[in-house]
């Protein structure tokens, strides 16, 4: 697939974010202690900021060795209270991040430094994460598209982890980089202590998180060393540009030109007793039914002859001509199906949290003493 031909920049999103400031002193991080084997007490300097809702966002180690602070976390989903979207600007979300711990976790840095990162300088990215939405085709749903991307995985050789109708990873234990497609919506409903702020936009948020699947890849310290000639880059060096063309590389590994069929529709499997839905979707699906039909022929025989008298349905046979209507698996991955976040999302600031950095720039020492008034 061609990437080059298409400009996706403006549809590039940052989750989770690691970051390393150097020069600092660890003792300003407070100390935590534990219990070991043995009874011994051991020590370490680390602290952690949550949402309004109590969701751990943000984490800081002390590197004593280095001399530095470990960040790493979501700057977005501390300020918004939800990943669901956030920007794709990493020096704003990086000097956030900053801002949030050295003022929340009292780590002592000072002025100068944060003239330092409003200009995206003076820390090391050491980990990153960079989703993008992905439109579903109509009539496909996120179950569908996910376990049909999972099944191309496979067939292609690749090293997949699934978690049947909700996730599918690439490469989920790498140590270089990793890709990942999910439900947010399932995600959504599943997770405690998330709380979307009501907003005239939230309806219109949530419709966003059912209508689009999440692909998201992470990319650890040794791939961006790798990356950027054998040091970590720094936040300015990460433009929307550069993650997309990230991203792109990454998609180029993966051969997934496969195709997935549209399933039954909701009203026409709803219309199927429970006791048969498993055979119908099976069918469709393309399983070898003579495995199902000689595990249980009582029950496969009953199925089969309500299908076939109330639903037409033969899954004796080949799925029926309506759907059996074939989609590239190519064609949903294509950038082409990126989305960028709706306008009227964006400017919602409550659900979608920005920094003014021109603002910043101009009073760097009263703004970054203070917390933030947006």
């Amino acid at each position: 697939m061609n990437f080059d031909a298409f400009d996706f920049s403006h549809c590039m999103m940052v989750d989770t974010l690691g970051l390393r400031v150097h020069n600092v002193d660890p003792s300003k991080l407070p100390n935590k202690y534990a219990l070991v084997g043995g009874g011994d007490e051991k020590k370490w300097a680390k602290g952690s900021l949550q949402t309004a809702a109590g969701k751990k966002s943000l984490k800081v180690k002390a590197n004593k060795a280095r001399k530095a602070f470990d960040m790493e976390g979501s700057p977005a989903f501390l300020r918004q209270g939800h990943n669901i979207v956030s920007s794709g600007d990493v020096t704003m979300l990086a000097y956030a991040m900053a801002k949030d711990c050295n003022f929340g976790l009292q780590l002592g840095l000072k002025t100068d430094r944060a003239k330092d990162f409003l200009q995206g300088a003076g820390m090391e990215v050491t980990r990153i994460d960079t989703p993008v939405l992905l439109r579903k085709p109509a009539g496909l749903s996120s179950a569908a598209v996910i376990n049909g991307i999972a099944l191309s995985s496979v067939l292609a050789g690749l090293n997949t982890s699934l978690y049947v109708n909700e996730t599918v990873y690439f490469d989920q234990q790498a140590q270089l980089a990793a890709l990942k497609a999910y439900d947010k919506d399932a995600e959504l409903k599943k997770k405690r202590k998330l709380e979307v702020p009501e907003t005239p936009q939230t309806a219109a948020l949530l419709d966003l998180a059912a209508a689009t699947i999440r692909l998201e890849p992470v990319y650890r310290l040794k791939w961006l060393e790798r990356r950027f000639k054998g040091r970590p880059p720094t936040p300015a060096e990460l433009s929307p540009g550069v993650l997309a063309h990230m991203l792109a590389g990454l998609l180029d590994k993966y051969d997934l030109r496969r195709d997935i069929r549209r399933p039954l529709n909701h009203d026409a499997l709803m219309a199927i007793p429970a006791r048969f839905q498993r055979f119908a979707l099976l069918w469709q699906h393309g399983h070898d039914m003579k495995l199902f039909q000689a595990k249980d022929p009582t029950e496969y025989s009953r199925a089969k002859s309500y299908l076939a008298r109330e639903h037409s349905l033969n899954i004796d046979g080949p799925p029926p001509r309506e759907i059996e209507d074939r989609v590239e698996l190519g064609d949903i991955l294509s950038p082409k199906n990126f989305m960028p976040v709706p306008a009227e999302i964006v400017a919602d600031r409550e659900l979608f949290f920005h920094c003014d950095m021109e603002l910043e720039r101009k009073h760097p020492g009263p703004r970054w003493s203070r917390p933030w008034t947006v």
